[in-house]
């Protein structure tokens, strides 16, 4: 997914600076300051030779929670699509300008298409802003989610599933319809397993109260501790335990 580029990953509090086009991984990491700057020389690694100037860059977004909407409008492509898409994301969002978005065509109809639509409300866009400034290419944003639910695509056996996976102690919860995703919540800080099918019952119920209307007859989990119990008195949903799952991996796919 991100061989032969560099890699940012961002989360909350930190940016790790990953340079993937030699046979050695460099790695760097440049903390965010309280006043929302990065100073430029932590851009460059002069010691490890990493510069990220006129660079192409990928973004990997972490600890983001995803909104998502499915959305029904009238039949169009091209510019006309991606400006009533556009129009939509204004009328849920009043501040628009911290806005990154993607949107998938769930069905087609003679007049009409369902789209869903993903948004995130980036309160750090500005680090996207200062590398567009510094003569670089940002390929694309990638969300945790996204790459997680991409890695492990093969494996789901079903159309209609939640995946819940930990990644740098949080716990994320996607629920996916007709193989595509449909909510997805997070879970920050998770340390405590037990509270794991507490989570699990309320993310289930807020799909029910979202009228999502899962046939959810699978559970996948994956980096749970080896000895968490994943057979549990009352539940009537099938678990399959993905095992572990690391960053370079994911990295690296």
């Amino acid at each position: 997914m991100f061989k032969k580029n560099t890699l940012l990953e961002i989360d909350k509090k930190k940016i790790y600076i990953n340079r993937l086009n030699k046979k050695n991984v460099f790695k760097k990491t440049i903390r965010i300051t309280k006043d929302k700057e990065i100073r430029k020389e932590d851009l460059t690694n002069s010691k490890l030779k990493v510069c990220l100037k006129n660079r192409n860059i990928f973004m990997l977004l972490e600890e983001e929670k995803i909104f998502i909407k499915l959305i029904t409008i009238p039949k169009v492509k091209g510019k006309s699509l991606d400006t009533i898409i556009k129009g939509e994301i204004k009328c849920y969002f009043k501040y628009n300008k911290d806005i990154i978005y993607s949107y998938n065509i769930y069905k087609e109809y003679e007049k009409t298409l369902e789209v869903l639509l993903f948004c995130v409300k980036w309160d750090d866009i500005f680090i996207l802003r200062d590398f567009l400034h510094n003569n670089n290419s940002v390929k694309s944003i990638w969300l945790v989610q996204i790459c997680f639910l991409q890695y492990c695509k093969d494996r789901f056996k079903e159309e209609d599933f939640i995946f819940s996976f930990i990644f740098k102690d949080n716990l994320y919860l996607l629920a996916c319809k007709n193989g595509k995703l449909i909510n997805n919540n997070i879970i920050k800080k998770f340390y405590d397993y037990e509270f794991f099918y507490k989570n699990l019952y309320e993310f289930i119920e807020d799909c029910n109260d979202k009228k999502i209307n899962l046939n959810l007859k699978s559970i996948y989990i994956a980096n749970f501790k080896d000895k968490f119990e994943l057979f549990k008195e009352g539940i009537s949903y099938k678990i399959h335990n993905l095992g572990n799952i690391n960053r370079e991996e994911l990295i690296n796919f």
